[in-house]
């Protein structure tokens, strides 16, 4: 069996394999699978490859433990065997690390790579694979693999009821280490595994059983009528619930999408709400739904769908601001002035179209930095300083271009539209996370001490950027 080499090569080489090696170990089959990332799979023994990259002066790596240590940013990329929970029962499978969810359980302590990419299960074809053994502190941040199960109730009384919760069923998305599932007052946060030790299928058998009853009394007198039947979505990774009788349905929709932003802006992850429920005694209500955060809000390579709670404080802060809000329930005049600007970017990823999104962007950038006058100039100077000294006239300059163009698209100008509007999106995108991070800070009260503690920064000639590292609530 081919052994399986990663290479780390120059970005924008045009080569998927160092040419200095053709002659010594060959043209093995290789792929590009980062800009600067190599995978192959070599004919020759492990001891061989490894004395020919002896002189290689960037990072390499023969076999599948050694890739693990040299290029954790490929962890997510290796396959386990897991159990996971869904609706018809325990299901088990071979998935990518990075497809793994809050919940699954691992069934074997192993690790496989192939040397292939592939999208849902292991590749089918693959020239070369690899097991290794792995311990709790080889699997890091996906240890939650190795939880134990839920136990079961004592006491059917101990069973959660779901009646009277709008359920919020998520793909793509997962929190790992929340020290408690309420999120925030009356909304919670549950696995698949935690979801389904409810009384949710219980409610769901009375209602076909209901169902079924009122089929055969209108059958027999000569009626049919269709039979209503409850499918939850068998690709579920976790489901929020709000909880009804303390808000409003359209608060909860709009607290949940709130959520989501905050947790986009702030980890990357780009959670996707794909059905919405409501399951009561006599009742049930049922709403397909395309709630997705995806680029340029959604950072990193995309496969990625674990939040880790304990690891970013900026979340942690920023949904201790979505908790206190609720006391308000959205009134404006109660608004926290950065709440207001993550409600700003929500609304720039709606219409679909860039111009439009980066307009918004923009507007959300305003909220967080509030000015009376001199609007182009004062924002170009604050957000300077989010660059070195070095660069901050060029940065300056950037800046008002790019207002400047905000200008021409909400002022109805004429405007060139051409990549160079996806590249100012993705751009100020990480911009308003960086200042959005700076807004957390305690002492950043409101628009006004935020504007000035940046401005006075670039003034004060400080050759660092400006960050924050915002304290856990």
């Amino acid at each position: 069996m081919p052994v399986i080499v990663m290479l780390e090569i120059e970005s924008g080489s045009p080569d998927l394999w160092p040419a200095e090696f053709a002659d010594s170990l060959g043209s093995p089959s290789c792929g590009r699978v980062r800009e600067t990332l190599c995978l192959a799979a070599i004919d020759h023994r492990a001891a061989d490859i490894r004395e020919r990259l002896t002189n290689y002066t960037k990072r390499s790596a023969v076999g599948a433990a050694e890739i693990w240590t040299a290029f954790p940013e490929y962890r997510w990329e290796y396959y386990v065997k897991i159990e996971r929970m869904t609706p018809g029962g325990p299901a088990r499978g071979e998935v990518r690390l990075g497809d793994v969810v809050n919940g699954d359980r691992l069934t074997e302590m192993t690790l496989t790579l192939y040397n292939q990419r592939w999208f849902g299960g292991p590749p089918p074809d693959p020239k070369a694979r690899e097991t290794i053994s792995v311990s709790k502190a080889d699997l890091d941040a996906f240890a939650f693999l190795l939880e134990t199960g839920i136990p079961q109730p004592a006491a059917p009384s101990q069973i959660e009821s779901i009646k009277g919760k709008e359920l919020y069923f998520c793909r793509i998305f997962s929190i790992v280490g929340l020290p408690d599932p309420e999120i925030v007052p009356g909304v919670r946060f549950l696995t698949m595994r935690e979801f389904l030790a409810t009384d949710c299928l219980q409610l769901i058998a009375a209602h076909h059983a209901r169902q079924a009853a009122n089929v055969e009394q209108f059958r027999s007198a000569g009626i049919t009528i269709p039979s209503l039947q409850i499918t939850l979505p068998p690709d579920a990774s976790g489901v929020f619930l709000a909880d009804l009788s303390i808000m409003s349905k359209s608060y909860a929709d709009a607290l949940v999408s709130r959520l989501l932003a905050a947790v986009a802006l702030t980890s990357g992850v780009s959670g996707q709400i794909a059905l919405q429920m409501n399951i009561d005694d006599d009742r049930y209500s049922s709403e397909v739904r395309s709630e997705q955060w995806s680029r340029p809000y959604q950072n990193g390579a995309g496969v990625w769908q674990n939040v880790a709670w304990a690891d970013n404080p900026v979340l942690q802060t920023l949904i201790t601001l979505i908790a206190r809000s609720t006391e308000g329930k959205f009134i404006a005049g109660k608004e926290d002035y950065r709440l207001l600007a993550i409600d700003t970017v929500e609304d720039s990823r709606r219409p679909g179209v860039a111009v439009l999104q980066l307009a918004q962007l923009w507007m959300a950038l305003e909220r967080l930095l509030s000015f009376k006058n001199e609007t182009t100039i004062q924002l170009a100077l604050a957000l300077s300083a989010l660059s070195p000294a070095a660069k901050r006239v060029a940065a300056f300059d950037a800046i008002k271009k790019s207002y400047n163009l905000r200008s021409q698209i909400v002022h109805g100008y004429a405007f060139k539209r051409d990549e160079t509007i996806n590249a100012e999106l993705q751009q100020h995108a990480q911009t308003f996370r960086e200042v959005l991070a700076l807004a957390l800070d305690p002492m950043m009260t409101n628009g006004d001490s935020l504007r000035a503690a940046m401005i006075a920064h670039v003034l004060s000639g400080t050759a660092s950027p400006m960050t924050a590292t915002p304290p856990p609530p």
